[in-house]
């Protein structure tokens, strides 16, 4: 493969994907479709992969009683 040859974007099955840029939607503004198979695909792996870096920002402790 040389460099002007640049390999198709595909699904995880392997089939070539028209475009990775456009979802599929009613009308220009319109909602996402379900049937976009490959975008939800795209969102099934992006939130799938959790940071293991990413912690809970650690907590104060509660002070027990209120003095005043």
């Amino acid at each position: 493969m040389n460099d002007h040859q640049l390999k198709p974007t595909t699904t995880d099955a392997g089939i070539p994907v028209a475009s990775d840029e456009h979802s599929l939607t009613i009308g220009p503004d319109g909602p996402i479709l379900l049937q976009d198979h490959y975008l939800i695909e795209q969102i099934a792996n992006f939130t799938g992969n959790a940071s293991p870096s990413a912690s809970p920002t650690p907590r104060a402790p509660a002070r027990s009683t209120i003095s005043r």
